[in-house]
């Protein structure tokens, strides 16, 4: 019961996310969506959200199309942003770290802002 009530919860927060927070996508596939933070902690934050209920890397399966695509997704940001020279950081919160109860990564260059 509990997990479908999650399910609902992450499905709801999909919902919010696309259609009502005026957030800038940058990039959806079928597995993820790619957006810049809301509240960024670095000069460049972007967010990269599974589309799929993930709660953490304990529920990531290793063939999932997920897990597959993130590689060729980040490698396709890196150069579109040109993050090559810079340097950049892909990042990942678990437990009392993580704001929201679903796997996201953060993409993030440059200098952590105040």
């Amino acid at each position: 019961m509990h997990l479908r009530m999650f399910g609902l919860l992450v499905k709801y927060f999909w919902w919010v996310i696309v259609r009502v927070l005026p957030l800038k996508k940058i990039m959806e596939t079928n597995e993820l969506l790619v957006l810049e933070h809301p509240d960024p902690s670095y000069e460049f934050h972007l967010l990269i959200l599974p589309r799929q209920v993930i709660r953490d890397f304990s529920e990531v399966q290793p063939d999932s199309q997920y897990w597959l695509s993130l590689p060729g997704v980040v490698s396709q940001l890196v150069q579109q942003f040109h993050l090559e020279g810079r340097g950049y950081r892909l990042i990942t919160n678990t437990g009392q770290y993580q704001d929201i109860p679903q796997l996201h990564f953060h993409l993030v260059s440059g200098e952590s802002l105040p």
